[in-house]
């Protein structure tokens, strides 16, 4: 079976000619995009736990104050903000792509956006009520738990959610369906996407 491929696949192939080679280069992309991101992370981590030790903190207060701070999981969630500036930078001004290519739209984006959040919303709350009713799960009202940390979280899902859409279906969706066809695309972006997980 034969697939043609959409604008979104032939535009990103026909644009990433600034390399001899763009799968060579989407795969460079990849990978150079996530040791930097690592790198990046580990330098605000880092420059987070000096602030705290310069302000006077032992570094073990400092490393108390993250274990026990209900924002530190949100933290982790914001952070992957910095894979999403450095994969859109590589592939929009090094490697010459639009924002198409990469399968962006502004034409109603903030509703299809809501719209696919409130969908994953409701199939997490199906979950947990399958959980419930099966007794596997029990909860128990956490009193430190502020409505501040409960919209901290999440907001930082949406913003972790899009970073494994950029990094996976904006970037090499696109650069395996153009180069093996749109089947090794659907698959190796997927078995990616599980291996991530």
């Amino acid at each position: 079976m034969k697939f043609n491929m959409n604008g979104i696949f032939t535009d990103h192939k026909n644009e990433g000619q600034v390399f001899k080679r763009p799968f060579l280069r989407g795969v460079f992309s990849f990978v150079a995009s996530g040791i930097l991101s690592f790198l990046a992370m580990f330098i605000v981590i880092i420059s987070l736990t000096l602030l705290g030790i310069l302000v006077g903190n032992s570094p073990e207060a400092v490393q108390q104050f993250f274990a026990d701070s209900p924002y530190t999981h949100s933290f982790d969630l914001f952070i992957t903000v910095i894979p999403i500036m450095i994969f859109l930078v590589f592939e929009l001004f090094v490697s010459k792509h639009s924002f198409k290519s990469l399968g962006f739209s502004l034409e109603k984006w903030i509703s299809n956006y809501a719209s696919g959040y409130l969908v994953g919303l409701l199939m997490i709350l199906a979950c947990v009520l399958v959980l419930l009713a099966t007794g596997s799960v029990s909860f128990e009202f956490n009193e430190t738990l502020s409505i501040g940390v409960l919209f901290a979280f999440l907001f930082g899902f949406i913003i972790q959610g899009m970073s494994e859409e950029v990094i996976c279906r904006s970037i090499l969706f696109p650069i395996i369906s153009s180069k093996f066809g749109i089947i090794a695309g659907i698959l190796g972006n997927s078995l990616l996407f599980a291996v991530l997980h």
